[in-house]
């Protein structure tokens, strides 16, 4: 099943430590995918309301895909 529909649906249902997990575990297995660094971001806004962790993964984001501005 594809990480990202996980990470997704997990974060739906509440389960955010969970959907941490397959976030982490998606930018591990593709770093380049700036779209799962986007959403991690969010959950990590959304859950820990930690605005400079947040802010870094946006970053990162960018950097890993800079054409999805």
């Amino acid at each position: 099943m594809n990480q990202r529909f996980c990470c997704c649906c997990l974060q739906v249902k509440g389960d955010t430590r969970r959907a941490e997990e397959y976030y982490s575990r998606a930018m591990l297995a593709d770093p380049s995918d700036g779209e799962i660094m986007s959403q991690y971001a969010k959950l990590v806004w959304e859950v820990h309301h930690d605005p400079e962790r947040c802010i870094g993964y946006f970053e990162k984001s960018v950097q890993a895909a800079p054409q999805d501005r």
